[in-house]
């Protein structure tokens, strides 16, 4: 009796390692950014049971850090749950891919907002995989300006900066680099003409310190110029 229930006893570890090796949330750590005015950011991500078996799990939102205003729900494979809904059980068979989004609704209003969804075997509350989901409601580029002011300015948001910088270009703007303090490129890309243009930069492998975004015409002419900072 005492051998069978050691060989049950390890037959249940070894079947949740293999879970929580092989039940897997893609992208991790998920990043979108939504103008003020669209009122929901949507941050996609699929579950995926790379088992040879059906698996009964669980999904837990343990973290829902949000500006004044906002909210955020959890969409899975059977519904998108309502705001105050932190959790619920669901199941896949072998090999299933299925959704686990999280929508943030922003009340249409600016700020950053943060959601962990950990995911659990249902039957021994094993932690299978985490995953962080990152939104930023960003102000809207403002339609009624003066036409000097559009020509010249760049908007480049957050500063400092850890991950990515947002930057709005003028409808001048046909390229744009991205210089270390020393003048070194270290970015750099064409811009479709005719509007303004909402670029997203990864600043995750850039190092502390100091940098600048310039933006060039189509006659190669820099117009203009922004500093910003990384930090860790």
């Amino acid at each position: 009796m005492k051998n069978f229930l050691n060989t049950l006893l390890f037959s249940l570890l070894a079947c949740s390692g293999l879970y929580a090796q092989n039940v897997v949330l893609d992208p991790s750590n998920v990043y979108n950014t939504g103008w003020e005015s669209s009122f929901e950011i949507v941050c996609h991500s699929d579950v995926i049971n790379l088992t040879t078996d059906s698996v009964f799990l669980t999904w837990c939102r343990t973290q829902n850090i949000l500006p004044e205003g906002w909210s955020s729900l959890v969409c899975d494979k059977n519904n998108c749950w309502g705001p105050s809904t932190d959790t619920k059980d669901f199941s896949m068979a072998a090999g299933e891919v299925n959704t686990m989004d999280v929508h943030f609704n922003t009340g249409f209003s600016t700020g950053s907002g943060f959601v962990e969804i950990t995911i659990k075997d249902a039957l021994t509350g094993t932690i299978l995989a985490v995953n962080n989901y990152e939104a930023d409601g960003i102000e809207d580029f403002p339609e009624n300006v003066e036409e000097s002011a559009v020509n010249t300015s760049i908007k480049a948001y957050p500063n400092p900066v850890q991950r990515y910088l947002n930057v709005v270009f003028p409808d001048a703007a046909v390229r744009f680099e991205l210089t270390d303090l020393y003048g070194r490129i270290v970015e750099g890309n064409s811009l479709s003409e005719g509007q303004a243009k909402f670029v997203q930069i990864p600043t995750a492998e850039l190092n502390a310190g100091n940098y600048f975004i310039h933006y060039y015409d189509n006659n190669g002419k820099q117009m203009a110029s922004r500093a910003f900072v990384k930090i860790d």
